[in-house]
């Protein structure tokens, strides 16, 4: 479908840039490839000041499903951030 709209794509691109910019458009077809997942970062134990503020942070919150995200969540960013 969009090898046949190759000449209005080219012609609004060209009246949008008000100059002949675009003399063709080549289509290429190419497998698509994944890219290679990052390794997770090692994060670093948090201290017992840091899990006590961080219970203490959370510990109001009612819901056990929530408070344990938000723990898991915390303990994530506090564990990527330099002691």
């Amino acid at each position: 479908h969009l090898q046949h709209e190759t000449g209005e794509i080219i012609n609004r691109v060209n009246a949008f840039l008000g100059f002949i910019a675009i003399g063709r458009i080549r289509i290429v077809q190419k497998p698509v490839t994944s890219g290679k997942a990052r390794p997770k970062p090692a994060l670093r134990p948090l201290s017992a000041a840091e899990k006590a503020k961080l219970a203490d942070t959370v510990g109001l919150i009612e819901d056990d499903g929530l408070r344990a995200s938000l723990e898991r969540l915390g303990a994530t960013i506090l564990g990527t951030r330099k002691a």
